[in-house]
């Protein structure tokens, strides 16, 4: 079983004109990081839908989920496993349903927290260079119902 996370770095975190905001992103599967160690992308938007997709699969609301990058054609299949998830990293460059580039069997609570300890980092970001977004506050909002289905709340 793989310590799949979540990693972000909210050092490279910029705001677009558009009020959008970047930073790096990206799944570490301990032996494999997709897109690639500091992938950027729009950090918050992707942390949202992360953050919904897991909080659905462990609410049982459905037993997979697709999780796209928002910059390019990379996406994360996760399928609900007997001992964890399956999580299946696609890369769409060269084919629309896209070419499985990694597999691992991920556990649960790790994958979870990262999201909900990436969140509280690009929150606090957010906040201290007062860049607080619609956004901002949907990714919150996924954070704090994420955090109460990881701990039964």
């Amino acid at each position: 079983m793989t310590n799949a996370r979540i990693v972000v770095e909210p050092a490279t975190m910029r705001r677009t004109a558009g009020g959008r905001v970047t930073g790096s992103i990206w799944v570490d599967l301990e032996s494999k990081q997709f897109p690639i160690q500091g992938w950027n992308d729009f950090v918050v938007v992707v942390l949202c839908w992360w953050a919904g997709a897991v909080a659905r699969l462990l609410r049982r609301e459905t037993d997979q989920e697709l999780v796209n990058c928002m910059d390019a054609p990379y996406r994360v299949r996760i399928v609900t496993h007997e001992r964890g998830w399956i999580l299946t990293l696609l890369d769409g460059r060269t084919s629309e349903a896209g070419i499985e580039v990694g597999r691992a069997l991920a556990a649960l609570p790790v994958l979870g927290q990262s999201i909900v300890d990436g969140a509280d980092l690009v929150l606090a970001e957010c906040h201290r260079r007062n860049w607080w977004s619609t956004n901002a506050r949907a990714l919150a909002d996924l954070q704090t119902k994420l955090r109460g289905t990881l701990f039964n709340d």
